[in-house]
């Protein structure tokens, strides 16, 4: 008899939610280059303001706006009196009634406060013609501090760091940001019937290529753990317990997929409930209902274990396991999601939660819209890599679907 228990989808996440928390670790200085996915451990603040000065916002001419009405329809002409460029500034004075030819980012000598652009003028020999009724007092012009100031918080911890982020850091001139060191994750696969990828032909006595392992851990890595594919799990429970054992030691979170659960009648069941605290669920969901989380009882390593279908697995390791992931990291989990207009059929079944593969893509009249796949056999992987996102029906949906509006999760 399964001791498993039956739960709604919101219920597990929930759980999830109240048994992990998030891992205790140093901070390492981490060069800007390696940081993309890593949590940020400490808040970032500016130490200039920004921009750090006045300066031109376009190539033109700077001038005074006290020199010119911008409501006279006179076109005005006025004697060029020098050049600033960007890291170099013009050092004299500039006189009343003259013009300074400047570039984007140059400095903006005190006392001018507009800037026409360079396509609104007229240049010759050393005066530039421009026409004052196109400007107004302060135009062009980027004003000290006006995008952040000193000592703002531009970055607030803890926040897993996008190439944006990045970027930002380098603009204040920070080499290296203080980062929690990265997740550290196992994935094993688990099942008799399981041959690793090799020539790609055709195999016999019911064996099947191994999607699980790399599916799984190219889903940790994307949000920025350090995850390791160790391999299909042998018939071997003596190999099995000491391979397990040995990665509670060494990672953060172990990851199996397939034969966790307690109906499971293989080696990896029987030594994880042995050597293991788990918790299973009969999720109501599809694809991905069996379930199975919790730590080793010799190490306070989280284990989850996934389905063996490569599409239940990888709809697991993209709701479950990235919630895990940011529960460990202690970072908000936040889902990128889109109402779209259903154009297709989707079977649905009241009580249970369904996850359909798809194409969310802009229609001329209809705006977002959600393509269902062809199919959505949970054996194949087909769908997965045809689709570009997951449409979420709710529990209480049922029997088919050919129009309204859903929720869509972009992937």
């Amino acid at each position: 008899m399964s001791n498993a228990i039956r739960a709604e989808f919101d219920q597990v996440i929930e759980h999830l939610r109240q048994a992990i928390r998030p891992l205790k670790a140093t901070t390492i200085a981490t060069p800007l280059l390696e940081a993309e996915g890593c949590i940020l451990a400490q808040d970032i603040s500016s130490q200039f303001d920004f921009p750090l000065f006045d300066n031109s916002a376009m190539d033109g001419f700077a001038i005074r706006s006290s020199d010119f009405e911008s409501d006279d329809p006179t076109i005005l002409t006025l004697p060029i009196c020098g050049i600033a460029t960007a890291g170099h500034p013009f050092e004299n004075e500039v006189p009343r009634g003259a013009a300074l030819r400047i570039m984007t980012g140059a400095p903006l000598p005190a006392d001018l406060d507009t800037v026409i652009p360079i396509e609104q003028t007229e240049v010759s020999d050393q005066a530039v013609r421009f026409d004052p009724g196109q400007l107004k007092a302060g135009s062009n012009v980027r004003r000290q501090g006006e995008i952040f100031h000193k000592g703002e918080c531009l970055l607030k911890a803890p926040r897993r760091l996008t190439r944006g982020d990045l970027g930002l850091a380098a603009s204040l001139g920070y080499a290296t940001l203080p980062c929690y060191p990265r997740l550290r994750v196992a994935v094993f696969s688990s099942g008799d019937e399981l041959i690793e990828p090799n020539d790609g032909h055709p195999l016999t006595d019911g064996k099947i290529y191994n999607a699980n392992g790399t599916f799984v851990t190219l889903a940790a890595r994307s949000v920025g753990t350090q995850a390791t594919y160790l391999g299909i799990l042998p018939d071997d429970a003596i190999v099995i317990e000491a391979q397990f054992k040995e990665a509670a030691q060494q990672y953060d979170l172990v990851i199996c997929s397939g034969g966790v659960g307690p109906g499971d009648c293989d080696f990896t069941a029987s030594v994880l409930n042995r050597i293991a605290n788990l918790q299973h669920y009969h999720v109501a969901m599809r694809p991905g209902k069996p379930f199975s989380f919790g730590t080793f009882k010799d190490r306070r390593a989280l284990i989850l274990g996934l389905p063996g279908n490569p599409v239940a697995s990888a709809t697991s390791a993209e709701f479950f396991l990235r919630f895990a992931i940011a529960m460990l990291e202690g970072v908000p989990y936040k889902e990128l999601t889109f109402t779209a207009k259903l154009h297709g059929k989707i079977k649905s079944r009241e009580g249970r939660r369904d996850f359909i593969r798809g194409q969310l893509q802009v229609d001329p009249n209809d705006g977002l819209i959600f393509i269902p796949a062809n199919q959505q056999s949970s054996a194949s992987l087909l769908s997965v890599s045809r689709s570009n996102a997951i449409a979420e029906i709710p529990e209480s949906a049922t029997g088919t679907m050919t129009e309204g509006l859903i929720t869509v999760h972009l992937r």
